[in-house]
């Protein structure tokens, strides 16, 4: 796809798209910060294939591993592709879902993600072993995440189910980030989950106290609205 970033929105686009927010906001509690991107690149019409695309793409991943795991798969995704916010936002819903479903905090913090991107690839599998290593209840997390770099890297046909489908997410977040990386972290929960907002706002108490201990650069939180 050649795309045109500098191509302005019409007045019925624009006005399209701030219909979906609103809608957006309403149904799933968010809106995503590159809705102008996608009416740009697919317009009218291509933005409703592009929605309904990905959504069943996404389904299906979440099928297979489960939504928790889904959204850290996809975080991964977008992180290789170099696309912070939904690196950021789904590696948000995913830690919500642990923290909901443990009441514990997943090792790697969403905002740690700016700063992770600036290692080396080698250094940021090894931070991930690292963190995810040390409890063996992530021992499930790890292996997705180990098997995903691989099929990232390697070239070869798939070997079972989950390799399907994490090849199906890489090539899944290759398309959305197309338009998503005009955007920034940090990102709001890339879920349904982010309807959540009392949950939200215990997850960010819960966290402040590890953040505050922790002096290394990070994006701003979001603001729980």
């Amino acid at each position: 796809m050649t795309l045109d970033r500098n191509r302005k929105l019409s007045l019925i686009e624009r006005a399209f798209l701030a219909t979906i927010n609103g809608l957006g906001d309403l149904v799933t509690g968010y809106t995503i910060a590159f809705g102008e991107e996608l009416v740009r690149q697919h317009g009218l019409r291509g933005f409703f294939k592009w929605a309904g695309v990905t959504q069943k793409t996404f389904d299906e991943i979440c099928a297979h591993f489960g939504v928790e795991d889904a959204h850290l798969m996809a975080s991964l995704a977008s992180f290789w592709n170099g696309c912070d916010y939904c690196a950021y936002g789904h590696m948000l819903a995913h830690n919500l879902y642990v923290f909901e479903r443990t009441g514990e905090l997943f090792p790697v913090d969403e905002e740690d993600v700016v700063s992770l991107m600036r290692m080396r690839d080698s250094e940021v599998m090894g931070e991930l072993r690292s963190r995810l290593g040390k409890a063996a209840a992530y021992a499930r997390k790890l292996e997705l995440v180990e098997r995903k770099n691989h099929l990232r890297l390697e070239e070869g046909p798939a070997d079972g189910p989950d390799d399907k489908m994490l090849l199906k997410c890489i090539a899944l977040y290759e398309w959305v980030n197309e338009c998503s990386i005009v955007a920034g972290a940090p990102a709001p929960p890339l879920g349904v989950i982010a309807k959540k907002k009392a949950l939200h706002q215990r997850y960010l108490e819960a966290r402040a106290p590890e953040r505050a201990s922790r002096p290394r650069p990070v994006a701003a939180a979001p603001k729980v609205t």
